[in-house]
C-alpha cells in the first residue's frame, strides 16, 4: 500500500509542482541553452522554443519519479526540475524501496510503522496494529531510531559537504539551489539510486572529504541503518530486572 501511495503521490506533487510555473517549466517545454566547457547549463542564457506535447510530459515525469526510487534512469536531464521537484525527488530517494530489494534508503515498511505509530498515538491506543496483526514495540521502536538515525546522517552528510565543496556548487548552482542539489546528491547516494544532478567532470571537482562522505552515505543505505548498528552491536542476555517506570511530560 506504501509503495501505490509514494506511485501516484510522488508523481502527482512534481507534476502540480511543475504545473504551477509552467509557462517557464523546463519540463513542460523545450528550449535552447549555450552550455560551458564544464557542461554547466546558465540559467540566464535558456531560451523556450516550444511546448512539449502532454503525453511526453506525462511520461517523463513518471518514468523519473518512479526511477529514483529504484532503477535511476532518466530521460531528462534532472536539472530541468525545478527546485521543489527536486526536493520531492530527494525525499522519495530518502524512503527508497522495499526491504527485500537492492534499493536503500531507510525502505517502505519502515514509514509504513511509522506512519501506524503515529495514527496509533493520535488515537489514543496502545498498540500499532495492521490488517488485524500486531506489530511488536520493539520493531516500532526500531522503525523511528532508522528515521531518526536516517534523518541525523543526511543533514550531516548535507553540511560537511556544502562546507566542504561550496566553491564548486556555488558555481553549477546559483544561489539556494546548491543546497537543494547536494541534497538530491546525497539522498541519491543513500538510496543507492545513482541518480546524480551533477556530470563527471563536477563530480571529481568535489573536495575529497565530500566525495568520502558520500561514500560513507551509500554505503549505509545499502547497508541499511538498522543493519549497521546490528552489525557493531554486543549479543546481549536478556536482563533480569527492570527499574520502575516514571513519568516524563513530553510535547
Amino acid at each position: 500500500m506504501i509503495y501505490l501511495f509514494l506511485f501516484f503521490a510522488g508523481p502527482l506533487a512534481i507534476f502540480g509542482i511543475e504545473f504551477s510555473n509552467r509557462s517557464n517549466s523546463l519540463i513542460f517545454n523545450n528550449y535552447t541553452a549555450n552550455t560551458s566547457s564544464l557542461g554547466i547549463i546558465d540559467a540566464e542564457s535558456i531560451v523556450i522554443t516550444t511546448s512539449k506535447p502532454v503525453g511526453e510530459v506525462i511520461m517523463n515525469i513518471i518514468f523519473n519519479t518512479t526511477s529514483t526510487r529504484n532503477a535511476g534512469f532518466s530521460s531528462v536531464n534532472i536539472n530541468d526540475f525545478s527546485a521543489g521537484s527536486k526536493a520531492v525527488m530527494g525525499i522519495l530517494m530518502f524512503i527508497g524501496s522495499a526491504p527485500s530489494s537492492t534499493a536503500g534508503g531507510i525502505r517502505t515498511t519502515t514509514l509504513a510503522i511509522i506512519i501506524l505509530g503515529i495514527v496509533t498515538i493520535a488515537r489514543g491506543k496502545a498498540r500499532v496494529t495492521a490488517f488485524k496483526k500486531t506489530i511488536p514495540d520493539q520493531t516500532v521502536r526500531r522503525a523511528f531510531g532508522v528515521f531518526f538515525l536516517s534523518t541525523v546522517l543526511v543533514s550531516l552528510a548535507l553540511i560537511i559537504c556544502y562546507a566542504d565543496s561550496h566553491a564548486v556548487l556555488s558555481v553549477v548552482y546559483k544561489g539556494d539551489e546548491a543546497v537543494v542539489g547536494l541534497f538530491v546528491l546525497i539522498t541519491s547516494a543513500f538510496g543507492t539510486v545513482g541518480m546524480s544532478p551533477l556530470t563527471g567532470t563536477q563530480m571529481y571537482q568535489l573536495g575529497i572529504l565530500t566525495k568520502l562522505v558520500i561514500i560513507v552515505v551509500m554505503f549505509l543505505g545499502q547497508l541499511g541503518v538498522s543493519n549497521a548498528l546490528l552489525a557493531f552491536a554486543k549479543n546481549s542476555n536478556d536482563e533480569q530486572f527492570g527499574y520502575l517506570e516514571e513519568e516524563v511530560v513530553v510535547g
